[in-house]
């Protein structure tokens, strides 16, 4: 089910619903009985608080948002914002707040299978959702692309000269656990200007012409949020390709170039805390998220 946040989609689907509507979605494109999402790439968003409040003021962004194929929750606080907006009593602004607050305090201390963590539905996070993603393109042989990425020092800055392509590099690591996985291409070499757009897109063109492939099934874009789906939008039916998923910084981690939290940190939904700890230039990003985004919501809510 689809429930709007501060004015942004988010549909509120496991997983294995997600993956169900991607692999429908492809199928059809390949038999051409879906004529309509053959002509353009279908984006899929992996929608966080802050693609919800970068989009309050970037209405292309939150166009981009609003019309795509799918748009998951990939954050626990979208998780709680969408919990609270449904379970909120007008005029009790105390409350709301309290009970909010509340609810909010007891999920980390609750089991994965207690009704807290049940009412509270599934994040699905984008770098897991890659990972699943080549697992159905393995199983269906669809074809897969990865564009951007690019190593940062822990400082977030970029590194000038880096000794590896990190697209390259994560692809390798995918064919690892994929063998059979129809890999296409991978490059970090483009940036997400358009200036760049008709090089990455020959590039992309000349993969699939190696294959002997008129159209690529999915590619998988990390330029940061925003920029990655605008390029998607603006590019993908010049490929052409059916599926389009921004990732952020997947690639950092499937590469093995930025480590994971550890697994009891992400159980109690503190990951964030870690990587403000392992990367310390996120600080802002955070605080998007966390007080400003449910400070948002609560007053709206009003």
């Amino acid at each position: 089910m689809s429930h709007p946040i501060l004015g942004v989609k988010v549909d509120f689907l496991s997983k294995r619903e997600v993956l169900e509507k991607v692999d429908g979605l492809l199928a059809a494109c390949r038999i051409g009985s879906f004529s309509e999402s053959s002509k353009k790439a279908n984006l899929l968003c992996t929608t966080n608080p802050e693609f919800i409040m970068s989009a309050q003021k970037d209405p292309e962004f939150k166009e981009l948002i609003n019309t795509s194929f799918l748009s998951v929750p990939d954050g626990v606080g979208v998780l709680y914002a969408d919990y609270y907006l449904r379970n909120l009593q007008r005029g009790n602004l105390i409350g709301d707040f309290f009970r909010g607050l509340f609810f909010g305090l007891r999920v980390p201390f609750s089991g994965e299978n207690s009704e807290v963590t049940k009412n509270l539905g599934e994040r699905i996070a984008g770098v897991g959702l890659v990972y699943d993603l080549c697992a159905l393109a393995e199983r269906k042989n669809y074809s897969v692309f990865l564009l951007g990425g690019w190593p940062t020092d822990f400082f977030g800055r970029p590194l000038e000269a880096p000794e590896y392509d990190l697209a390259q590099k994560a692809g390798n690591e995918l064919k690892k656990l994929y063998p059979n996985l129809n890999l296409i291409g991978a490059t970090s070499r483009f940036s997400c200007a358009e200036r760049d757009d008709k090089k990455t897109i020959e590039f992309v063109q000349e993969a699939l012409k190696v294959r002997n492939l008129d159209k690529l099934d999915i590619i998988i874009v990390c330029y940061g949020q925003k920029n990655q789906e605008k390029w998607i939008a603006r590019n993908g039916a010049q490929i052409p390709v059916t599926l389009g998923i921004g990732a952020g910084g997947s690639f950092d981690y499937i590469s093995g170039m930025k480590a994971w939290a550890p697994k009891w940190i992400r159980k109690i939904h503190l990951e964030w805390l870690f990587r403000l700890v392992t990367q310390p230039w996120r600080i802002k990003r955070i605080f998007t998220a966390f007080p400003i985004f449910p400070l948002k919501v609560f007053l709206s809510s009003r």
